[in-house]
């Protein structure tokens, strides 16, 4: 009875131990000239060969002679399944091709790390089986030749100090639900669209998306440190579901954010030189600083502009030209040089804030409406309000040299609200009607102003009306 009992339990024991599997921590010799990631660790392995266990390591240093290896057909395994793959060397770079596959899973969050001072190529396609890190060490840089073939809904997050370099050949973009850039990484996508229809944080990163590249499409994007820089002919964020610019450092000379739902700026800074958010459906501005520069076109087209914070220079092209509502409750804002603020824009609100127009600036020209209901409005040298309706209601309208409401559709001032004309400044010349009622103040020093400004407080129930024009 015994020795039938001993025999059971040592055929339960060779049964577990058979289906258990074999981690394997190969380190790539290279000896053989044979350049396939062969299945005879005597030739180019030591001392095992990776890829078929579940956490399986694959290490390429310094020594070998074979540098490039291929994932050919016919080759065990085809398509090597990792949970870490290592490139330490020193003194020669590496490049992995395929048409096979790598596979990264493992009980531990599978990782690619890169140290050493070498450049290394993986020009075969990554599938996620985990989530997964990538390790770009200092004075190293890893290029995925092919970053469209990185498959797998998992979270895949680059870090180091070192460099990756992505260019998609092929395929609609990367698949991994979750792209986190972080610790101060370099990465540079040389073409092609990265991040489609992903959540994308970038955490003390720089980002350099360059000509003809894509970055972020559809995708939910999060800046809160580092930098992104978008240049020219490429896109970042188009069709975005929303970007958040928390800190940071954005520049922009190609398209940034275009139909994106939502574009908010709560911190850093933003230089734009090209075109940013057209065509938004929202795009708000809560703190930080933006300077929309000599070329730029900030806000084209977005269905709503809101400036509730925060610091806005344009001396650029156009800001919020054609926007269907401009809103401004905080911050300061700044027209200047030869720039152009909200024409042609459906409404134009005011009702917070410093807003200073100057320079040969344009601010509100052809807007179907402006309405000043608070803050305080400048129009040093540039032109406010050209042949649009305007309604002051409330706040302080500053008019010093430059023309403000020239040849308005209208020109209503009511409320509790304070006008001053002076040194030169033309206000209301030729305006197609002209209203002014209410407890507001209206002085008119030194300026051209057809014989409009007054200063009307209500006394015994009627106006009182000074002329103060000298």
């Amino acid at each position: 009875m015994s020795v039938l009992r001993s025999l059971l339990i040592l055929s339960f024991l060779l049964i577990a131990v058979d289906g258990m599997s074999t981690t394997c921590a190969g380190t790539w010799t290279g000896a053989a000239g044979n350049v396939n990631w062969d299945n005879n660790p005597t030739l180019n392995w030591t001392p095992c060969i990776p890829g078929t266990g579940t956490n399986d390591s694959a290490t390429f240093g310094d020594g070998p002679v074979i540098t490039t290896i291929n994932l050919t057909d016919g080759v065990t395994p085809f398509s090597p399944q990792l949970q870490s793959l290592s490139f330490t060397s020193t003194t020669m770079g590496y490049t992995i091709n395929g048409p096979g596959s790598f596979t990264f899973i493992g009980t531990a969050p599978p990782t690619i790390t890169v140290s050493g001072s070498q450049s290394h190529l993986i020009d075969a396609p990554i599938a996620l089986g985990n989530d997964t890190t990538i390790t770009v060490g200092s004075g190293t840089s890893l290029f995925l030749s092919n970053f469209a073939a990185v498959t797998g809904a998992q979270t895949l997050t680059v870090t180091g100090t070192g460099t990756l370099n992505t260019l998609v050949s092929s395929g609609s973009g990367v698949s991994p639900s979750t792209l986190i850039f972080q610790g101060g990484v370099n990465v540079s996508n040389m073409s092609g669209a990265v991040g489609m229809n992903d959540t994308i944080t970038i955490s003390n990163a720089a980002i350099v998306n360059m000509a003809s590249g894509s970055f972020g499409t559809g995708s939910t994007i999060t800046l809160s440190n580092g930098s992104v820089s978008n240049q020219v002919s490429a896109l970042f964020g188009s069709m975005a579901t929303s970007i958040a610019i928390e800190g940071g450092t954005v520049t922009n000379t190609g398209s940034f954010g275009d139909t994106a739902t939502l574009i908010s700026i709560d911190g850093g800074t933003v230089g734009n030189s090209n075109i940013f958010g057209p065509s938004a459906q929202m795009l708000l501005i809560t703190n930080g600083v933006v300077n929309n520069n000599v070329g730029g076109n900030f806000g084209l087209g977005a269905n709503n502009l809101l400036i509730r914070g925060g610091t806005v220079t344009n001396t650029g092209t156009t800001f919020g030209s054609g926007a269907t509502a401009i809103a401004i409750s905080g911050g300061t804002v700044a027209n200047t040089s030869s720039g152009s603020f909200g024409d042609s824009s459906l409404s134009l609100l005011i009702s917070g804030g410093t807003v200073t127009n100057d320079g040969s600036g344009v601010f509100g020209h052809v807007s179907s409406g402006i309405t000043i209901s608070g803050g305080t409005v400048t129009n040093g040298a540039g032109s406010f309000g050209q042949l649009a309706p305007i309604t002051i209601s409330g706040g302080t309208v500053v008019n010093a040299i430059g023309d403000f409401a020239t040849q308005a559709v209208s020109l209503t001032i009511n409320g509790n609200s304070t006008v001053n004309n002076s040194n030169g400044g033309s206000f209301g010349v030729a305006a197609t009607s002209v209203t002014i009622s209410g407890n507001c103040t209206i002085n008119n020093t030194n300026g051209l102003g057809g014989g409009w400004f007054c200063f009307a407080a209500w006394l015994n129930n009627e106006y009182r009306w000074r002329h103060h024009q000298q």
